[in-house]
């Protein structure tokens, strides 16, 4: 935080010796707290030294004061004293009123309204705008999405972050503090980060009813729903079967769609049965396959394959978790 201050004119008179012209800036009425000033010789107040400059040419009338890293006990009443040779001028009834405040400003956050996940940005902190002179700030960002290896950059009252979201940061906090060590004063500024990617199929179940195999999936987004479709074998489900066979169901509540298919005719072993969430940033689907019927029972395998726009699928993209779920077979 910086302080500039002016007090003109000074009178001379008829005075012209070639004196060296001194000046002295004092704090509070009646006192000599002298905070301020040209001459060497003199001593000023502690804790004002390095903040507090004469920095007005005094042979052009320019008595100007800086004030760098305003500080709390800075607030009060501050008067000029001018000499020359035996020449002395106190402008006691000219004085000037500062008045200190809690700083209430809060630095800035240059920040997408919405971040992709896996895609790099930089985001930038700008020190309050007040605030953009005198010593630079320390500034220092925070956040669980951060990691240690995250790049910053920093110039005289910015800083900028070189950062590339996850899906699992969505709803995290990310804080940019501004520290003024002259003034010892800090302020901070904090944003929730509101990151999408591919949606996640979550809950993803088949069982046995009177109707037939029912299965149940349920996909999130990050901030819509996105679509759910079901594959039998390598046909995608785009409606109700005429013969009542295949039935399908979906529903939407804020993030989540919800969706059920029953089946009413014989499964063939090795049948697969899939639910694929979908949006612009990729897929995400879940799979059964019948393998065989033993004893009365269907022993499955499930995976789960994650696929990002427009990209070309392979066996590498599958990551298959072999698991005990069974679907007893109707009497």
């Amino acid at each position: 935080m910086d302080l500039l201050f002016l007090l003109l004119p000074l009178f001379w008179g008829e005075y012209t010796s070639n004196n060296t012209v001194y000046g002295y800036w004092f704090q509070g009425m009646g006192n000599n707290t002298l905070v301020a000033t040209n001459d060497l010789q003199k001593n000023v107040k502690p804790g004002t030294r390095g903040r507090f400059h004469l920095i007005g040419d005094l042979q052009k009338d320019n008595c100007s004061l800086s004030i760098t890293g305003v500080q709390k006990q800075d607030h009060g009443n501050y008067w000029f004293q001018v000499e020359k040779g035996d020449l002395r001028h106190s402008y006691l009834y000219k004085n000037v009123s500062v008045h200190v405040e809690d700083l209430t400003q809060k630095p800035e956050i240059s920040i997408p309204d919405i971040l992709e996940s896996g895609h790099q940005v930089t985001l930038t902190c700008i020190a309050p705008g007040d605030c953009r002179e005198g010593t630079p700030p320390n500034i220092l960002w925070t956040g669980s999405a951060l990691s240690s290896q995250a790049f910053v950059s920093q110039d005289l009252n910015s800083s900028q972050l070189l950062f590339t979201p996850k899906a699992e940061d969505h709803g995290t906090n990310l804080t940019c503090q501004v520290k003024f060590p002259e003034a010892t004063v800090t302020t901070e500024i904090t944003v929730q980060l509101r990151v999408v990617g591919r949606p996640r199929v979550l809950g993803a179940s088949c069982l046995w009813t009177e109707e037939g195999l029912r299965c149940t999936c349920s996909v999130q987004g990050d901030l819509d729903p996105p679509s759910l479709h079901w594959w039998v074998g390598e046909s995608i489900v785009h409606e109700n079967s005429s013969d009542n066979t295949l039935h399908v169901v979906h529903s939407t509540y804020s993030t989540w769609t919800n969706s059920s298919l029953v089946l009413a005719k014989r499964l063939d072993p090795g049948l697969g049965i899939r639910c694929e969430g979908r949006n612009r940033h990729g897929t995400h689907s879940a799979s059964v396959l019948l393998l065989e019927v033993e004893d009365q029972v269907h022993y499955a395998s499930v995976s789960f394959r994650v696929q990002k726009p427009q990209e070309i699928p392979n066996l590498e993209d599958t990551h298959t978790q072999y698991s005990e779920l069974k679907f007893q077979k109707r009497d």
